[in-house]
């Protein structure tokens, strides 16, 4: 991504400003680059937050596993608190989309850097639809969940406070329901494991 961004900035410091066509695409190049550059911090924010949710599903996932439940309950509590979020991931390149429709990729004469701008475009396109398929999957899980956890306490809204810990009642599963529940809990981490995966290869 940074050698795109580096390429694409020295493209359009050579494109002549004197033709309104060759502004127009000058313009359109800096703002794909700069769309570069903002999504390098964004995933390199978006990776570090990830790792450190990993811990969060190792630790629910450990729990259930162990039969710990009842004995820890207050850890899980405040530990399903975190990871009932939805793992949104909002990658956009409208600025691809000037560079196609304006003509302004004819500027670009190396045949390999337009490729690896193409390449990337359809990279993020597949993981963003990846990634939306596994939120859908979690949503649709999600209401079976809620019959065997209690999550009464989840939406209060003293949930804001950082050491809030929701209220919740002792409960028995049945062996098919663990493994539910660890199954559920292991798709947040195969989710995590794998964008980060992804995220690391559009750098």
């Amino acid at each position: 991504m940074v050698f795109l961004a580096v390429s694409l900035s020295f493209i359009a410091d050579n494109i002549r400003e004197n033709i309104s066509e060759q502004k127009i695409a000058r313009q359109n190049l800096e703002d794909f680059k700069s769309d570069l550059l903002q999504h390098e911090r964004r995933y390199n924010i978006f990776i570090d937050n990830m790792q450190n949710d990993q811990m969060t599903y190792d630790s629910i996932v450990s729990i259930f596993y162990k039969k710990q439940e009842n004995d820890k309950l207050k850890k899980l509590s405040r530990l399903l608190l975190i990871g009932q979020k939805n793992i949104v991931i909002t990658i956009n390149t409208p600025t691809y989309e000037q560079l196609v429709n304006s003509g302004s990729m004819r500027f670009i004469e190396n045949n390999d850097l337009k490729r690896r701008i193409g390449d990337y475009r359809s990279q993020v396109d597949n993981f963003m639809n990846w990634n939306d398929r596994m939120i859908t999957t979690q949503n649709n899980l999600a209401g079976e969940v809620g019959r065997i956890v209690d999550i009464h306490d989840f939406w209060n809204p003293r949930n804001n406070s950082m050491d809030y810990t929701p209220d919740m009642l002792p409960f028995d599963l049945s062996n098919e329901q663990r493994r539910f529940i660890i199954s559920y809990y292991q798709l947040y981490k195969i989710q995590l494991v794998a964008a980060v995966s992804a995220m690391e290869q559009l750098l």
